[in-house]
């Protein structure tokens, strides 16, 4: 009897262990993530970054300082050629400069620059001795006639219609000729300055479309064309490191309100026709000890090595030229070590 319980036990036993052998088993099989290769657009470009500019802008100089004694606009304004900017004091003015002791000369005037080629060099080589010393003789014949030979206007206009975007005159108060009165420029027209680095600015031709991003206007995007590459190179700092760039220039297509002149703005010059190319993420690339890269795919629930040969790279993902298939079960080794030949339970398919 004791005997006939023993086997019974031994029995039952056996078939438990028989049944949940294999549930054990399949617990101890490593748990991966996969994915399979994907074929994704890339588009090749350069990035780049500069400054939103006008592209039409007018200064307006004058021959003589004056005295406004009416300033008709304001920072922002919008004028139409022609229109009134300013009025001039012009009787004040004149008494101003033929009384002054001494005679402020306008930088851009056609006498300095016959001056310095009396003394051999450029306009601007001459001292301020040299200046002072012409203004003053200027000064002297002009007295001597009783007139001051410079055009006074009676009133400033508009040489366009625009926006203005700087004034540097107030009534009753004389202007200096080293600075324009006031600037106007066109609000519909902007491009954009970038620098590229020396080592990417021979990809870059013109006619090249550009895409360009900024923190100042959103999320908005432009677009534009590659006008012009600057024939000269220059250097610029950054911190302690300096690099040499080549300036581009990028017309704006569509600009609107969002657009000011002086934003910073970062451009993608595409530099090759977009094309489909096999990819897969970082995540699942191996290298052995030969530099050699290769991938763990699965095959008959098994992992198995294979050699891959990479090309370009793309974020968070590469090009593989060589070594799989798009049909290929590829396992993320980054979050554990696999073994060739090891079962694997495929957990949740990779998110890249």
């Amino acid at each position: 009897m004791k005997l006939k319980m023993c086997l019974l036990i031994l029995t039952a036993i056996l078939a438990l262990t028989s049944a949940i052998m294999p549930s054990i088993q399949y617990a101890s099989v490593p748990v991966v993530e996969y994915t399979r290769p994907a074929l994704r657009m890339y588009e090749k470009t350069v990035s780049c970054s500069g400054t939103i500019q006008l592209v039409h802008m007018t200064e307006v100089y004058l021959d003589s300082p004056i005295l406004a004694s009416q300033v008709m606009v304001s920072v922002g304004d919008k004028v139409i050629e022609n229109q009134p900017l300013l009025y001039v004091d012009t009787k004040t003015t004149q008494n101003v400069l033929q009384n002054s002791s001494s005679v402020q000369v306008n930088q851009n005037s056609p006498d300095l620059a016959a001056l310095a080629a009396a003394y051999g060099i450029s306009k601007n080589q001459l001292s301020q001795a040299q200046i002072q010393q012409f203004a003053s003789k200027q000064y002297s014949a002009n007295t001597q006639t009783n007139s001051y030979t410079a055009y006074i206007p009676d009133a400033v206009y508009a040489p366009m219609t625009g926006i203005v975007t700087e004034i540097n005159v107030k009534p009753n108060v004389l202007t200096t000729g080293s600075k324009p009165v006031i600037t106007i420029a066109d609000p519909n027209e902007y491009k954009l300055i970038v620098s590229v680095n020396e080592s990417k600015v021979s990809q870059i031709q013109e006619g090249n479309t550009a895409a360009i991003t900024g923190s100042g206007f959103g999320d908005s995007v432009y677009f534009g064309t590659v006008l012009k590459i600057y024939p000269t190179a220059h250097k610029v700092s950054s911190g302690t490191a300096t690099e040499t760039v080549v300036d581009v220039e990028i017309s704006i297509d569509n600009p609107d309100e969002n657009l000011k002149s002086g934003m910073t703005a970062a451009a993608e010059i595409k530099v090759e026709d977009a094309q489909e190319l096999l990819m897969i993420p970082y995540q699942c690339i191996l290298q052995d000890e030969n530099n050699q890269e290769y991938v763990m795919i699965l095959s008959d629930s098994r992992a198995e090595r294979r050699n891959i040969i990479t090309g370009i790279e793309q974020g968070f993902c590469t090009q593989v030229l060589g070594g799989v298939q798009p049909s290929d079960i590829l396992l993320n080794t980054s979050a554990r070590n696999i073994k060739e030949g090891e079962f694997i339970r495929l957990e949740g398919e990779l998110d890249w």
